[in-house]
């Protein structure tokens, strides 16, 4: 059985990737089922936090949120730190989406520091355009722009291309701030964050202090 749980959520993230999101669900569904009917409960988590990017995806902001949080309460009883961070990360995206940037702000101030000192490069890229979504979303366009061209930045250096539907989510609040200024103004403000590197990202990100 925890084979095929395994299998089973592998090849709901291969549908997810291959835009069928109807069957992807499915198949991480029953993951999630068999895992639980075997107590693995590091399979389990494993297909919650695949979960939380279902309901993303299709806009259920409020049934992301409660599945990130069990998904941290897994990874927290497996005491996978890694796991956590993740996780962590995943829950503020869909906070932003299902109770606003002021809510996203709390929790991403309250954890980032403990997600980025996990060592995952891609993990911090995320912490570092979070950031740049929240605060675009409370209307300081400079410093998103600033966040955004920090992380571009560093996904040039380590070959980590955004995906198609990480861009999405990001557009969905860094579109609006984009068209409040002229096209020019943005692209030399997202430049100049380039210089940035996650920790000093990291810090503007938090700072309370308008860009």
């Amino acid at each position: 059985i925890s084979r095929e749980a395994r299998e089973s959520n592998s090849l709901g993230i291969a549908k997810r990737e291959s835009g069928d999101i109807a069957t992807a669900r499915a198949l991480i569904e029953r993951s999630l089922e068999l895992a639980r009917s075997i107590g693995d409960r590091g399979r389990e988590a494993t297909a919650l936090t695949n979960m939380v990017h279902m309901f993303m995806d299709v806009g259920d902001y409020p049934a992301a949120v409660e599945a990130a949080r069990r998904a941290v309460a897994a990874d927290q009883a497996q005491g996978d730190p890694w796991g956590v961070a993740i996780n962590q990360s995943n829950l503020v995206s869909a906070l932003l989406n299902a109770d606003g940037p002021q809510r996203a702000l709390a929790e991403l101030s309250d954890v980032a520091e403990k997600v980025v000192a996990v060592g995952d490069l891609e993990l911090s890229i995320d912490v570092i355009e979070s950031f740049s979504a929240i605060w675009a979303a409370l209307g300081d366009g400079r410093r998103a722009a600033r966040l955004l061209g920090a992380a571009d930045r560093q996904r040039d250096i380590a070959g980590i291309p955004r995906a198609a539907t990480d861009q999405r989510h990001l557009d969905r609040f860094l579109a609006p701030a984009r068209q409040a200024m002229p096209d020019h103004e943005w692209r030399s403000i997202q430049d100049s964050g380039r210089i940035l590197d996650i920790p000093a990202a990291l810090a503007e990100g938090l700072s309370d202090k308008q860009v």
